[in-house]
């Protein structure tokens, strides 16, 4: 009699705990990601400077993917989105980028390749690595 109640209170707190756990999955789960800052990449408005056919230094407007100076580095992380179970996360992506030397600009650094409009730039790196899984907040 006294076996047959341990296993019973055995399989309850087992069950329980396992029902437990299925329920708060992704709460568990979301509160060991790492939380970063993110802003969305824009087109912006440069000032290039040229010279002509004669050799006078010109200058037009052109308007090109910008982001701030504080950021621009060789390599930065954006947000990209992947399925796994047939769910979508946000992972890290190590983004390799090419700025234009001639578009002027005291604010923002204008962006030849490496980026597109609407991408969410990852602001906070820390200690970021490429493909690691991370909560956004704005």
């Amino acid at each position: 009699m006294k076996l047959n109640s341990m296993v019973y209170v055995a399989s309850v707190l087992f069950f329980g705990s396992m029902i437990y756990l299925t329920i708060f999955a992704e709460i568990i789960h979301n509160n060991g990601l790492q939380h970063v800052e993110t802003i969305e990449i824009k087109k912006r408005d440069f000032v290039c400077e040229f010279t002509d056919e004669q050799g006078e230094l010109c200058y037009s407007k052109r308007r090109a993917i910008g982001i701030p100076k504080k950021y621009a580095n060789e390599s930065v992380f954006i947000i990209d989105e992947i399925e796994v179970y047939g769910e979508k996360r946000k992972c890290a992506l190590k983004v390799e980028l090419f700025y234009f030397d001639d578009y002027l600009s005291e604010e923002y650094a204008a962006v030849s390749y490496g980026l597109s409009v609407g991408d969410s730039l990852i602001v906070n790196a820390g200690d970021i690595t490429d493909g690691s899984e991370v909560i956004e907040v704005q």
